[in-house]
């Protein structure tokens, strides 16, 4: 039974993602489509609204309940919304964006403890969030079936060559805004890529196996906003 819920989980968590990404391809296609027809200037459109684009990717996390925290779909309403304000209000917000980051950082060093969580983890799905601070963990679950990363102005180093994953492979959602995520994968496992880069990326580093066939894939969903991704073996 938890071996089908563990699938049914992460079957939804692939839909989620497909079905993310195929909303945004039609909403732009008929755009063009209609501004093709002479019925709107979607171009014009594009340039002026563009910023919500942040913001319906953070409604679609936050009402998403395959994401097991809402704080990256938080984060990505408050960029769209500030983005947007800029547009329209005869004030340029984003002049003020950097200095208000660089004093929030400054804060947290004099009022916070900076944090660096190192621990070994035997659960089949994680949940590693960090905020201006680091996680390093190296899992050794027996059915490992994926989870969720989220890092903000941090990072996190997750370690999976232990863990011994799931016969039908796994599926890890990972968020990195300003931050940066180092995933290490056993040599049996097949990674998959993909999401949505905004001024960030991520690079798979995995070398290549001869017996591919017989390999369990690991899928990954990535949101990289400033920030990037990194997947070795």
């Amino acid at each position: 039974m938890v071996h089908n819920e563990g699938k049914e989980i992460k079957e939804a968590e692939m839909m989620s993602g497909r079905i993310q990404t195929g909303i945004l391809l039609i909403v732009i296609g008929l755009g063009f489509a209609l501004q093709q027809a002479g019925l709107i200037d979607f171009t014009t459109l594009l340039v002026d609204w563009w910023p919500v684009i942040f913001i319906v990717i953070g409604i679609i996390q936050i009402v998403n309940h395959t994401f097991s925290t809402p704080v990256s779909g938080i984060i990505f309403i408050l960029v769209g919304g500030i983005l947007l304000a800029n547009n329209w209000l005869d004030v340029h917000i984003w002049a003020f964006i950097w200095p208000i980051i660089l004093v929030a950082i400054g804060l947290t060093f004099i009022f916070s403890r900076p944090r660096f969580d190192k621990n070994i983890n035997e659960e089949d799905r994680l949940n590693v969030k960090t905020f201006f601070s680091g996680a390093e963990m190296r899992s050794r679950s027996d059915h490992f079936q994926g989870g969720t990363i989220t890092a903000v102005f941090g990072g996190a180093e997750i370690d999976l060559r232990d863990a011994i994953f799931d016969s039908s492979g796994a599926q890890l959602e990972i968020t990195s805004v300003f931050g940066g995520v180092e995933i290490r994968v056993p040599e049996n496992v097949h990674v998959e890529i993909r999401g949505i880069p905004i001024f960030g990326g991520w690079e798979d580093v995995t070398r290549r196996k001869s017996n591919e066939g017989d390999l369990i894939t690991l899928k990954i969903h990535a949101i990289a906003v400033f920030g990037g991704i990194e997947i070795k073996d």
